[in-house]
């Protein structure tokens, strides 16, 4: 298994309506170089209008991916990310305000 710094799990509000493969979100937050936090929760836990917004945005981004369980969404998320290199984690990403 590789590590991948700071991934959060959400269930997506729509169910998997908007996103490619599932209910299930992961986020690699250290992946993440174009969206704030509040984005991509927004993305993901907002309206019908976000939600469509943010899946067309991030198709075939490598720091999200999703799946039937959370742990299919981190499966899916890890494999994406097999060879990749990773940012430090240290100093911390600035806080996207």
């Amino acid at each position: 298994m590789s590590y991948l710094g700071n991934v959060r799990i959400y269930h997506d509000r729509y169910g998997g309506t908007y996103s490619p493969s599932g209910p299930w979100v992961a986020v690699d937050m250290l992946g993440v170089d174009v969206m704030s936090l509040h984005e991509i929760e927004n993305g993901i836990l907002g309206g019908d209008i976000e939600a469509m917004t943010f899946w067309r945005t991030v198709a075939g981004a490598s720091w999200i991916a999703t799946g039937g369980t959370p742990n299919d969404a981190l499966a899916a998320l890890e494999k994406q990310q097999e060879g990749r290199p990773r940012k430090p984690m240290w100093p911390p990403p600035p806080i996207a305000k």
